[in-house]
């Protein structure tokens, strides 16, 4: 997994946490928000050095790299991380 499919599984699972009435893909939504709101401010405020001329491609391809990470909340039920480490390493 990414350092960012991490960073994303954490946030989902703060969000979850909450016990707020939110189905999967709204806590999903909320997760990939926050994730792409936080990085965009990273690279605004320069704490995230890109060059002024790479920042848009940078955002828009991280933007489509995190939904593309969160997508895969929308489906906990058929995601079982421990199952799929169960089936690797014969546990």
């Amino acid at each position: 997994m990414s350092a960012h499919g991490g960073l994303i599984k954490e946030i989902y699972e703060i969000i979850y946490n909450l016990k707020n009435k939110q189905t999967a893909v709204q806590r999903s939504e909320l997760c990939g928000k926050t994730l792409k709101t936080s990085l965009h401010i990273l690279v605004g405020e320069c704490i995230l050095k890109i060059k002024d001329e790479n920042k848009i491609e940078f955002l828009e391809q991280m933007d489509k790299l995190i939904d593309s990470n969160v997508s895969l909340l929308s489906y906990p039920k058929l995601l079982k991380p421990s199952s799929w480490f169960s089936f690797l390493f014969g546990k």
